[in-house]
């Protein structure tokens, strides 16, 4: 039987399945699905990460680019917060962050794009 994927559900919702199942709601998100699924938290983490999208660097725009330079400035701890702002992942070397933001960024931008049309 495949494993029910509880990564794109809110903590809200998750939340409400513990609930509905009687177990604890406190935690991360990490640990609340380890609670669903019985993994360990770190083997959600490892999952979670190489389900990230990267972008390479030669199909970056020229704005992308000029944002990764900007952003090479910043403390890794600026870039983990923006990350968590746009709920994602912010976990990894400096580099993986910032490719992670401009995934995010690029998607919201696409998204944006679709609501004008």
């Amino acid at each position: 039987r495949e494993r029910e994927d509880y990564s794109k559900n809110t903590v809200a919702d998750l939340k409400t399945i513990l609930k509905e199942r009687g177990l604890p709601i406190s935690g991360t998100k990490n640990v609340l699905i380890s609670r669903l699924t019985g993994e360990s938290v770190s083997t959600i983490t490892r999952q979670k990460a190489a389900k990230t999208v990267f972008i390479p660097t030669m199909e970056r725009t020229p704005a992308e680019v000029a944002k990764a330079e900007e952003m090479q400035t910043y403390n890794a701890n600026v870039l983990k917060t923006m990350l968590k702002d746009i709920e994602r992942n912010h976990i990894g070397s400096k580099p993986e962050l910032i490719d992670r933001l401009l995934v995010g960024w690029r998607e919201i931008a696409s998204r944006v794009e679709d609501y004008g049309e």
